[in-house]
């Protein structure tokens, strides 16, 4: 009897380790890995099977392989809570869609997609390519901040529209905006054959960014200070709605 009530307990302890193990294989140090088998079998807690990838607690992800998205009509990684850090890790979340900034196949689905109004959110560092319509996209009152990526072929690229920051972000190939976002700051990034590389609203800053071979270079609104920019773009280089200058812009060979 005792050797059989041991022979439970081990058996039961094993169970126990392999399905910590199993568990903890997606996470490492803290930070939760995703790649694509974990978004097919659900990344757990509120998330079901399947794309898009449902991030609803706080803490530290980290792509550990490629997304795949399968329709352009699918949004690869929804982030719903607060407190999210997403680091793409150099890999890329790809679409099927091919857009230009005069034609697109493009649908519904975003790259990654902050929804709802959420601050401390992150995402940087990798590829998204090919999706249906934002590359990245912040809802009304979310704070976002955007590093790092590069992206290409969507509708739009980045959209910002609860503020942030966006650094060091490339952006090439968009049916209409290459980086949109208002009360925010954008610095150091690239917008290529884009409608308009840039559009940049309300209580903005614009900072040591490059716009070139898009139709438009840059809308600037209200009370957006901008300095050290380039622009050289096929149709206009810059449409200002009371955007003031803060030196050393460059349209064209001519200060701007």
């Amino acid at each position: 009897m005792r050797i059989q009530v041991r022979s439970v307990k081990l058996l039961i302890c094993a169970i126990v380790v392999f399905a910590c193990f199993t568990t903890s294989a997606f996470a490492v140090d803290g930070v939760v890995l995703i790649n694509q088998n974990v978004a097919l079998a659900g990344l757990g807690g509120c998330d079901s099977p399947g794309f898009p990838v449902t991030i609803c607690q706080a803490g530290s992800y980290k792509l550990s392989g490629n997304l795949t998205v399968p329709d352009k009509d699918t949004t690869a990684i929804q982030i719903t809570s607060s407190s999210v850090s997403l680091d793409l890790n150099g890999f890329a979340i790809t679409g099927p869609g091919t857009c230009g900034r005069h034609a697109c196949l493009g649908g519904a689905g975003d790259g990654v997609n902050v929804n709802g109004s959420l601050t401390n959110v992150k995402i940087a560092n990798g590829v998204i390519t090919g999706v249906g319509h934002d590359a990245v996209f912040g809802d009304a009152g979310s704070a976002v901040a955007v590093e790092r990526l590069q992206i290409s072929s969507a509708n739009f690229g980045v959209r910002l529209f609860g503020g942030g920051t966006v650094s060091n972000v490339k952006v090439d190939n968009m049916l209409n905006w290459g980086i949109n976002c208002s009360s925010c700051t954008v610095e150091s990034s690239r917008a290529t054959n884009c409608f308009y590389g840039f559009a940049i609203d309300q209580y903005s800053t614009m900072l040591r960014n490059l716009a070139t071979g898009n139709d438009a270079g840059a809308f600037l609104g209200s009370n957006v200070g901008y300095g050290e920019n380039v622009f050289t773009n096929n149709s206009l280089d810059i449409v200002s709605s009371g955007a003031v200058s803060m030196g050393n812009n460059v349209c064209g060979s001519a200060t701007c």
